[in-house]
């Protein structure tokens, strides 16, 4: 089975609404999709720090090592 991958290439501003796109992979059932953000902008670092809050939270509900 191959993976599904999404790709957002956009500035990283708050009216994007970028931070509901990463929130609801969490909710996504199928493990083999994956996220790709390319872009610059004002919610880079925030973008960054909820992704890693977001991992580092379903690795420890899963049992997978941490993610960088």
């Amino acid at each position: 089975m191959g993976c599904n991958i999404i790709l957002l290439v956009c500035r990283l501003s708050l009216e994007k609404n970028i931070e509901t796109l990463i929130k609801a992979l969490k909710q996504i059932s199928n493990k083999n999709v994956f996220l790709s953000i390319v872009g610059k902008g004002d919610q880079k670092s925030y973008l960054k720090e909820l992704v890693k809050k977001l991992i580092y939270a379903i690795s420890t509900t899963l049992g997978i090592p941490r993610l960088y």
